[in-house]
């Protein structure tokens, strides 16, 4: 999807929300980020002279983004690539405490008490769903590439 696509889709998702909403664009099939690395290498006529090294992922890197959460309903809009997420979810009574609390975790770089303080506020949160960039050395999974010259 191009940049214009994308932005016309927000716009055109603007034009559906009655306040607060959240819509999930659909911007077709993933695509591979060694497939992109080669075709810019080909499209530059120098496949030859261009290494390009798979590095693995950097410290807080995901190997893939959900646009949502299990738990959201999708529901559809008027246009085909728009559809509105619908969730289940209400805050917390103590929800500003909560976020004050969180705040003071991260300044503090209590890493266990972020952890704490974001399942307690999100009950989706995982906080051993990401794995740490050492798990990643004995993956076969290493996404990042570096192109050299």
């Amino acid at each position: 999807m191009t940049i214009e696509e994308a932005a016309q889709l927000v716009i055109q998702a603007g034009a559906y929300t009655e306040g607060g909403d959240v819509f999930i664009l659909d911007m077709g099939e993933p695509v591979r980020v060694i497939d992109i690395a080669n075709q810019m290498v080909r499209l530059l006529g120098r496949g030859k002279d261009i290494e390009i090294r798979v590095t693995g992922l950097r410290p807080g890197e995901k190997l893939e983004e959900r646009l949502s959460f299990q738990s959201e309903e999708m529901l559809p809009t008027p246009h085909p690539k728009i559809n509105k997420a619908v969730h289940d979810f209400d805050l917390p009574r103590d929800f500003e405490a909560q976020v004050d609390a969180l705040i003071e975790a991260a300044v503090a770089d209590d890493g266990d008490d972020i952890r704490g303080l974001l399942s307690g506020l999100l009950p989706s949160y995982q906080p051993g769903a990401v794995k740490e960039e050492k798990d990643m050395e004995d993956s076969s999974l290493k996404p990042v590439l570096k192109i050299v010259k």
